[in-house]
């Protein structure tokens, strides 16, 4: 098993080379309490794939497609509150 300081170390040079792997997932900038319901939802379908896979990392504010540094705000990080995330996520997934 990984140590935290490893998994943090694979995590950073995924998130610099802009690789996605099993695990590790790029999602564009956005804003949680502004996002439409389809994309929460496509957000809640990442979360559940990374539980089944048994854990990683969801990268918000690099574009997906291009794989390009997003511009998420200070504004847009502070809406992805872990507890209305992870209640949204639970009641899709119940």
């Amino acid at each position: 098993m990984s140590s935290p300081s490893q998994n943090r170390e694979r995590y950073v040079a995924a998130i610099e080379a802009a690789v996605e792997e099993p695990g590790i997932d790029f999602k564009r900038a956005m804003s949680w309490s502004k996002t439409d319901a389809c994309h929460r939802f496509e957000l809640a379908k990442d979360i559940a794939a990374l539980c089944t896979y048994g854990g990683g990392l969801l990268v918000i504010g690099r574009n997906d497609e291009d794989k390009s540094t997003g511009s998420l705000t200070e504004e847009q990080a502070k809406t992805f509150e872990t507890t209305r995330v992870n209640e949204f996520a639970r009641g899709l997934l119940q």
